[in-house]
């Protein structure tokens, strides 16, 4: 057994003892394939994506993306995935800017002008045992937020695993997100993730499917998504989820159809790629992100 696969059961064992964190800020799309598929797809390899099995990454790639959020809201993502000894690394960073913003004191004067951003940055490596098709992963993340005179810094890792039934071109994977310490001075609450994951190619479709069961102690959510390969060139990427019902403010059908969807397209040529995608809030509203990828 190598140290890196007794590195994992160690830190299976310290998850339970640590102080447990889970974040808002994490669950924002950094990755617009993601953003296609409504958040399904933590088996789905990505160099950018913020939520995800860290055991998945298995070729070499870099990638680019920006989404653009309500309010003007935007994020913009770099990441690249490359061989190690006997795995891959992978590193990541993101930054979330919410715009400039015009500071009062308590007697309504100004104070001047303020940015709010939040920045993350990630960095992974998987590894896949010798005598069974079981790859694992171990994945580690600092993230800053800053807003005026207040500052968040979160220091954490996730780690999981996923299983290739290569007979039934199927992976099967778990994994734990959002364990870890925040210090700074703004006061937060944080409950970590727990991610039963599957994917399969279907057998009389040119399509894969993903599903993904997310637990946390707040609530549990259920992703679905499929990629299908509308040509040797072009896939289109469809997602939704069980918020969907948390998104629907009856309003009209056409948004109770659409919230909490996501829609998208990939053109591949050769080793490059350009994804766009969309995801549909039940309020009518939208983010919409493209991506860039080159296989290195």
């Amino acid at each position: 057994m190598t140290y890196f696969v007794k590195y994992i059961f160690f830190l299976i064992f310290i998850s339970f003892t640590m102080v447990r964190a889970s974040f808002p800020g994490f669950d924002a799309f950094t990755s617009s394939t993601r953003l296609s598929l409504a958040g399904a797809g933590l088996l789905q390899a990505s160099a950018i994506s913020s939520l995800i099995n860290p055991s998945i990454y298995d070729k070499k790639i870099f990638s680019l993306s920006i989404i653009r959020y309500p309010a003007s809201i935007i994020s913009q993502s770099a990441g690249m995935v490359l061989p190690l000894r006997r795995g891959y690394w992978h590193f990541s960073i993101n930054n979330i800017s919410y715009g400039v913003f015009q500071g009062y004191n308590i007697n309504a004067e100004s104070t001047g002008t303020y940015d709010s951003n939040d920045t993350r940055l990630i960095s992974s490596y998987s590894q896949s045992l010798t005598l069974v098709p079981v790859n694992i992963g171990l994945s580690v993340s600092y993230f800053n937020s800053n807003y005026e005179r207040y500052n968040l810094n979160i220091f954490s890792f996730a780690f999981g695993g996923h299983i290739n039934l290569e007979k039934y071109k199927a992976l099967i994977g778990l994994s734990a997100h959002q364990i870890g310490l925040s210090f700074g001075n703004m006061g937060i609450n944080m409950h970590p993730k727990l991610a039963l994951s599957a994917s399969k190619r279907l057998q009389y479709l040119p399509s894969s499917i993903y599903i993904d069961l997310i637990n946390s102690r707040l609530k549990t959510e259920v992703f679905t998504g499929i990629i299908t390969d509308i040509n040797e060139k072009i896939k289109l990427f469809i997602g939704s989820s069980t918020m969907k019902g948390k998104h629907n403010l009856k309003d009209n059908l056409l948004k109770s159809l659409l919230g909490a969807s996501g829609i998208g397209f990939s053109y591949i040529e050769s080793s490059f790629s350009m994804h766009y995608g969309l995801f549909f809030y039940g309020t009518g509203s939208l983010n919409n992100g493209i991506e860039l990828s080159i296989n290195i």
